[in-house]
């Protein structure tokens, strides 16, 4: 087979899917080579992609993931690099190429980069959605309503605020003066 004729298939590791899966999905899509963008200098990967098309499961996975510049703006970059080279980009995924149908090829892109934007952060706490939960023991719980309650030796809002904070949750959050106000109501301080 000349050298001209393969279909190349690009992949970079990412939560969406493993660098085996990807290559899985690519040898079904009919790639005879595939490269995986963390190992290879991309200069020389737009050089052997050029004249022929190259696929990728997610086509966003082309930009660099570095952060020196917006994802979008270094997909562009590359894509206008390969396309002037005669190649073009396949997105596996949607079956859309770069050549035939451009605007809807790119608008897939942008639409999974913001998706990949979006759940970076709750990726990053490994896919647990909306706060950390703040537990506190029955001891703890006894502490500070003790506190709350004892308006002699904790007269102010801030001197029982000072007491709160020295108890502590496991994960190190401390007993605050709102939630002893949600769960036991007004301090009664007598006014002598």
């Amino acid at each position: 087979m000349p050298v001209d004729d393969d279909v190349i298939g690009l992949v970079r590791a990412h939560r969406w899917a493993t660098v085996p899966a990807q290559t899985k999905r690519l040898k079904d899509a009919g790639c005879t080579r595939i490269f995986d963008l963390d190992q290879q200098a991309r200069k020389d990967l737009e050089r052997v992609i050029s004249r022929r098309p190259a696929k990728l499961v997610f086509a966003f996975l082309l930009a660099e993931p570095d952060r020196t510049r917006s994802a979008w703006a270094d997909f562009t970059g590359s894509l206008d690099r390969i396309e002037a080279k005669g190649g073009s980009v396949v997105d596996v995924d949607s079956g859309l190429d770069s050549k035939t149908n451009p605007a809807a090829f790119r608008a897939v892109v942008r639409d999974q980069i913001a998706r990949n934007n979006q759940g970076e952060k709750s990726h990053a706490r490994k896919g647990k959605p909306g706060r950390q939960l703040v537990v506190f023991t029955p001891g703890q719980i006894r502490q500070a309503r003790a506190i709350w309650k004892d308006c002699k030796t904790f007269p102010t809002y801030s001197s029982a605020e000072t007491a709160l904070e020295k108890i502590a949750s496991a994960n190190g959050v401390p007993f605050s003066v709102s939630r002893a106000f949600r769960r036991w109501k007004r301090r009664q301080i007598n006014k002598e």
